[in-house]
């Protein structure tokens, strides 16, 4: 699944998010999930309402000092290191486009698994408000 998130959005360009919901499962386990609208790459920018589902989450960041809109993506990092994905939704820009994890980030989540569902459009009609 991470292989294909990556394909079908690649850095999130320019998406939104509209909802974040964190629930605790057994055994202490931590879920995220995060509804954005972004563009799908590989159907001609199209644009998808889509839920990004994080599973058994090791570690997150999110907090906003204000200055910095933690709705609007302009490129996320989503990366394997070892066995863990870390999506960083506010990455270091260097040269070449190239993104690096910001250890301060405003949102950064690291799971041990990821997943995708498709929404209907219509619910980002009622979701953002």
């Amino acid at each position: 699944m991470f292989d294909e998130i990556i394909k079908k959005y690649s850095t999130f360009p320019d998406a939104l998010i509209t909802q974040l919901h964190m629930s605790i499962g057994k055994e202490q386990k931590i879920r995220i999930q995060v509804r954005i609208h972004c563009y799908n790459l590989l159907y001609e920018n199209k644009l998808e309402y889509i839920t990004l589902l994080f599973d058994e989450v090791l570690s997150f960041n999110l907090f906003n000092e204000g200055h910095t809109n933690i709705t609007f993506i302009n490129a996320a990092l989503l990366k394997k290191e070892n066995n863990d994905i870390i999506c960083d939704f506010f990455p270091i820009f260097m040269s070449n486009d190239l993104l690096i994890e910001d250890k301060d980030s405003p949102f950064r989540i690291r799971c041990t698994k990821i997943s995708c569902e498709l929404l209907p459009e219509e619910l980002f009609e009622q979701d953002y408000i």
